[in-house]
């Protein structure tokens, strides 16, 4: 989910509108708080404690689960957010890999197994090598997912291949999800279980439609939805995220298109694109 905010502060009205929203066109999970997509990156600990806990009063009784990313480049400091999100009402935390300090495999095991033997709370393990510089090599992760409280792995890696990598590696408990909007169709294709999806804070119900086509095998209607969202797919993913699915919501009245410093608004020119691609959307269901 993006993270709304309003002269500078979290919007907390406008977060459990979008909350609503999510929940209504089919959302099984909510990752709040995620360091892109979420800019969670300059979110206080005091501020993901109150998303975490808006969207954990929400769901309950939907069945639907509440993620937060809990990530840090310091094994301490990312420990204190599993627990405050645990605190928080949190169904589960996502730890990526730290990225910048680029760790060896053997500090990510320790990093890992320290969150592990931490907190009982469920963690889900975020692959993104092309944002941490850095990545869990198959023999590791197989150690990890090994542990009873690490249930999935999400890549956002473009390479669909690795999909089929994890599910060899990973315990059949351990759900294999994608990450990449773009490239989400051949993620499910080869046995992905779902997709985190920044597209879906703007075309929730479509990308909800896709994932049960594709569980369903029908995969002409699959690939009839993935082509429809594909222009907004690229849109949404283009640096700097989430500016453009703010700005989406924005021209729909559901939150202000506000980011924070560094990110910065779309620039006219796609703002232009991101209007034309919604235009088009909509007519195609007219």
């Amino acid at each position: 989910m993006i993270t709304p905010f309003l002269d500078g502060a979290i919007d907390t009205a406008a977060f459990k509108r979008l909350v609503a929203s999510q929940l209504a066109q089919g959302a099984r999970a909510l990752l709040v708080g995620a360091q892109v997509a979420g800019e969670g990156a300059t979110l206080t600990d005091r501020e993901l404690d109150e998303l975490v806990a808006i969207a954990a009063a929400a769901v309950a009784g939907s069945g639907a689960r509440v993620i937060a990313d809990a990530s840090s480049n310091a094994t301490a400091a990312t420990l204190g957010r599993v627990r405050q999100a645990e605190r928080a009402g949190a169904d589960a935390a996502l730890i990526s890999v730290p990225w910048y300090n680029r760790p060896s495999q053997a500090g990510l095991l320790q990093h890992y197994q320290a969150l592990i033997h931490g907190t009982e709370l469920p963690l889900v393990i975020g692959l993104c090598p092309a944002r941490a510089c850095a990545d869990l090599e198959p023999a590791t992760l197989l150690t990890l997912t090994g542990y009873i409280n690490v249930v999935a792995v999400i890549d956002a890696s473009p390479d669909v291949s690795r999909i089929t990598t994890l599910r060899q590696v990973c315990p059949g408990r351990v759900q294999v999800l994608a990450g990449q909007d773009l490239t989400a169709l051949g993620a499910l294709a080869h046995g992905a279980s779902g997709v985190v999806s920044i597209s879906a804070n703007v075309e929730g119900r479509a990308l909800a439609a896709m994932v049960a086509a594709c569980q369903a095998g029908d995969w002409i209607e699959a690939r009839r939805i993935h082509e429809s969202l594909a222009d907004l797919h690229g849109l949404l993913a283009a640096d700097p995220v989430p500016a453009a699915a703010k700005r989406c919501l924005a021209e729909r009245g559901l939150c202000s298109a506000e980011v924070r410093l560094p990110m910065t608004a779309c620039a006219p020119k796609e703002e232009t694109a991101l209007k034309a691609v919604l235009r088009q959307i909509q007519s195609c269901r007219s």
